[in-house]
């Protein structure tokens, strides 16, 4: 399953109409999950479309440099494509920091790099993971406020 694919699955499960408090609670931890993904992917689209650049200056000129940045460039695109298909809110905080990621020059790559290269070939190869890895981890979130003493 592609990633947009797997997106709109995701998309289409959270409309669920939510009627119980516990529903609507699921509710909010899928919208929650969805905003993490958005995030991920809009950092993933940034380090994309960074290799892209990085290639197009450092290759030689030629049908090689030409393919490896537009495949980067697709990766990019695809990860753009997804992160807005997820975000739950266009005035969200996950939005937000969106935005100000893709308006943000990123001048070293070799710290991209090593921040992002794992995650984004993980998010691009098995999004599934990564939806068990932020539905798990707002459930801890969760959990954690629940067991603070108010």
């Amino acid at each position: 399953m592609n990633l947009l694919t797997w997106c709109a699955a995701i998309a289409t499960a959270s409309l669920v109409a939510c009627a119980t408090p516990q529903q609507r609670d699921q509710q909010e931890l899928l919208r929650l999950v969805k905003d993490d993904l958005a995030v991920e992917n809009a950092e993933c689209g940034v380090y994309f479309a960074k290799v892209a650049e990085g290639l197009r200056h450092s290759m030689p000129a030629g049908k090689e440099r030409e393919k490896e940045v537009a495949d980067w460039s697709k990766l990019s695109k695809d990860a753009f494509d997804a992160s807005r298909y997820l975000i739950s809110d266009q005035k969200s905080l996950a939005s937000m920091k969106i935005n100000r990621m893709m308006n943000e020059e990123l001048e070293h790559i070799a710290i991209v790099q090593a921040e992002y290269a794992d995650l984004c070939k993980d998010l691009m190869d098995t999004p599934k993971k990564r939806w068990d890895y932020w539905m798990e981890k707002e459930m801890q979130r969760e959990k954690e406020l629940q067991s603070t003493p108010k």
